[in-house]
């Protein structure tokens, strides 16, 4: 697995960032398999509720680590649809997602029910459903709130505020794939201070001449904060890199 270089942040402090609510299929929720589940151990402690309960524990387990899959570009790898449970595990785990290592263990129990026709204690069920019940709830808001971005950035504020490095990380779901796009203002910080103080001059007296300096240009109150970002534009220089995050972490 090849990990994305991150030391481009260091030094920098976090700003703005943005989500998105994931939409998935139409058809059963996570949350219902669930509630099934719950419903089959409350009713019964006989063999047939017991099997009823692993099922539908285990369906729930199954959907949310697909649709976590599919919102990381799983689909892009050929992991959703007919991967099977480890595969999905692992594949989120590598991706950052906290799979704990118990849900392994849970799906187990899940084979022994399946496949060898072991009748899984009550007990065994209940730990079972409230383990996914956990997982459940750990990464709900993931999918209420997927990140698509986060800006990093470096102040300065004896420039006007004027950051002299920034970086956004962004990630349109189901695509796989991270954006890095690094600002980097390549000036000495004393030319830029002497070059500003030159374009604050030529911004006053272009004002007091009723002369229109740029759309932009009227978007700060603060005429040093302008100047600043006005001089900045001859020294930034910008890149954009991707990473197949995805394809990484198979």
């Amino acid at each position: 697995m090849q990990m994305v270089d991150t030391s481009f942040v260091d030094g920098l402090e976090a700003g703005s960032s943005g989500s998105e609510i994931l939409t998935f299929a139409d058809g059963m929720v996570p949350s219902e398999y669930l509630q099934f589940a719950t419903l089959d151990v409350e009713e019964s402690f006989d063999p047939r509720a017991c099997i009823n309960g692993i099922t539908n524990a285990k369906r729930a387990l199954h959907l949310r680590l697909e649709n976590l899959a599919i919102a990381l570009g799983g689909e892009h790898v050929k992991i959703c649809g007919k991967s099977n449970f480890p595969d999905l595990l692992g594949f989120v785990g590598r991706c950052g997602v906290v799979a704990p290592r118990v849900l392994s263990r849970l799906n187990k129990v899940r084979v022994e029910v399946e496949h060898r026709y072991y009748i899984p204690r009550h007990d065994q069920v209940e730990d079972f459903i409230d383990v996914v019940a956990l997982f459940l709830s750990a990464t709900d808001r993931l999918i209420s709130e997927f990140p698509t971005s986060i800006d990093f950035y470096l102040e300065e504020i004896e420039l006007g505020g004027l950051s002299l490095k920034s970086v956004c990380i962004s990630m349109k779901p189901r695509s796989g794939v991270i954006q890095v796009r690094t600002s980097l203002v390549e000036c000495d910080v004393q030319k830029l201070k002497m070059e500003a103080e030159a374009e604050l001059l030529r911004l006053e007296v272009a004002a007091e001449n009723g002369e229109v300096i740029g759309s932009d240009d009227l978007l700060y109150e603060n005429p040093l904060n302008q100047a600043f970002r006005n001089v900045a534009r001859k020294y930034r220089v910008e890149s954009d890199v991707s990473y197949h995050a995805a394809k990484d972490n198979l």
